[in-house]
């Protein structure tokens, strides 16, 4: 698990200088130059997207990591020009049904959002490219390579972002100018990442090699992912599409301003995941299921109480944020639903690695029937608690869902495999969070912003800072803070 955390938590480094760089964008930059329904327009562009790349991509992303560990270099090889035709095939597919359904398509956003039909070509190119772009990633990812496309996709990919939003700002492109600027940059980022693909593929294959590649096992799990991958993207998507399409889009820009400061809160068991995955795959295959119990755990205690730093130094700074934030007065309407999708990330990481152990395992097919499941409540949910209580009851479906969602998870792989994420940690860091809100509660905020911003997360730092290195509830957080003192000369 060292290696685990060791390449998490610089690949979260890397991420978090492209969060850096996403906060310019969503609170200042955007919010000063675009309106709110521009925002909305343009996120809600980008979500449908999402929503739909993963149907071309037939869920070769993980079906790539499950199975280059146990192929040999030309079989790898070929399984990626297999992929690679697959993908061609179904996007073609996927572009002729867009054409016949396009009035289908139209009146879906018609009544609230009715600006998104003059960019559904955009929204078809974006579908393609962002396929394209994660299959070059999950080449990468099942080489144990997080973070090449992590730096790509987190930092380079928003500092173009910010690029474009100025140029809107100084008047030298337009609106549509800027939504268009979105196909290139993809366009940009999938060439870079292929350029790195190629450094670590020889492409030089016999149809002999494409033959022994083509299992089919491969294509069943491939089938599965798929399934799996449109129930996930569904619970991460669908609120802001029916929020756009129910409410508004100035709604779903406040919505997603606020959901942006919560997912930072997730990053680290982002990462985390990416790389146990091609690790967890060796581990099944060499039935090391004590070494797999033992990094579940692990990755509980290290992501609840990296994610509680985070949620913590957020929650306790958003009026200083929102006071900082150009038009704030708009976008706090939202400050409700930073608590409680960070509520729900932090649900997501004290239950560790959950899902990835059953769709690594023989038992992935089950992850299908829990993600659909999962689907369903989300839909059911947010069709229930939006019309009643507007961007608030997305939210609220969030928890509810990814609550009930990792009991079953975790129900699941204790009777299977008798594994627990929990440790004598898990309680101390959860009472922790509710000690620190007790705290922070007791100070008023101060005229100053930025000041406040600065002592408060000063307090945050020293909290956690004590409880790592004093009560010890994690070795590796231990020894990365000993490896952060003393690059700084603190020995």
């Amino acid at each position: 698990m060292g290696i685990v955390i060791r390449q998490s938590f610089w690949s979260s480094i890397a991420a978090y200088l492209g969060v850096g760089i996403g906060y310019l964008n969503v609170v200042i930059l955007m919010p000063k130059y675009l309106t709110p329904d521009e925002i909305g327009l343009y996120r809600t562009i980008l979500s449908t997207a999402a929503f739909f790349a993963p149907l071309p991509l037939f869920g070769l992303r993980s079906a790539f990591i499950r199975f280059f560990p146990r192929k040999d270099d030309k079989q790898v090889t070929a399984l990626i020009l297999i992929g690679l035709g697959i993908f061609l095939l179904l996007f073609g597919i996927l572009a002729v049904l867009a054409f016949i359904l396009k009035p289908t398509l139209t009146s879906f956003y018609q009544e609230n959002a009715n600006a998104i039909n003059d960019y559904l070509w955009l929204i078809l190119v974006l579908i393609g490219l962002m396929g394209f772009y994660g299959l070059l990633e999950s080449i990468l990812k099942a080489k144990k390579d997080i973070s090449t496309p992590s730096f790509v996709r987190e930092t380079l990919y928003k500092l173009l972002q910010s690029v474009t939003v100025i140029l809107v700002g100084f008047s030298i492109i337009s609106l549509g100018d800027f939504l268009r600027f979105q196909y290139y940059i993809y366009l940009f980022i999938s060439f870079i990442i292929l350029f790195f693909v190629l450094r670590r593929v020889s492409f030089n294959v016999s149809k002999k090699d494409i033959k022994e590649a083509n299992s089919k096992e491969f294509f069943t799990y491939s089938r599965y992912a798929l399934l799996s991958g449109l129930g996930s993207i569904a619970v991460l998507q669908i609120d802001q599409i029916m929020i756009s399409k129910y409410i508004g889009l100035e709604a779903n820009a406040i919505y997603t301003t606020a959901i942006f400061m919560a997912v930072v809160i997730e990053m680290p068991r982002k990462y985390i995941a990416q790389i146990t995955q091609p690790i967890m795959v060796e581990d099944f295959k060499a039935k090391r299921l004590d070494k797999i119990h033992e990094d579940y755990k692990k990755a509980s205690i290290n992501q609840l109480i990296i994610g509680s730093f985070i949620f913590l130094g957020i929650v306790i700074n958003l009026p200083s944020i929102y006071a900082l934030m150009p038009n704030g007065e708009i976008y706090s309407a939202g400050l409700s639903i930073v608590y409680i999708i960070g509520f729900a990330k932090l649900i997501n990481m004290v239950f560790s690695t959950n899902g990835e152990i059953i769709v690594m395992s023989d038992h992935y097919r089950v992850n299908i029937l829990l993600i659909a499941v999962l689907a369903i409540m989300t839909v059911a949910l947010n069709l229930v608690l939006i019309p009643s209580y507007g961007i608030e009851g997305a939210a609220y479906a969030s928890v509810l869902t990814f609550l009930l969602f990792n009991l079953i998870k975790f129900f699941y792989i204790k009777a299977k495999f008798n594994f627990s994420p929990f440790s004598k940690w898990t309680l101390p860091s959860i009472f922790l969070i509710a000690i620190v809100l007790f705290i922070n509660h007791q100070f008023s905020y101060l005229d100053s912003p930025i000041l406040d911003i600065f002592l408060r997360s000063i307090g945050i730092t020293m909290i956690y800072f004590l409880y790592v290195i004093v009560a010890k509830p994690s070795r590796e957080l231990e020894n990365i803070w000993k490896v952060i003192l003393g690059k700084a000369g603190f020995r």
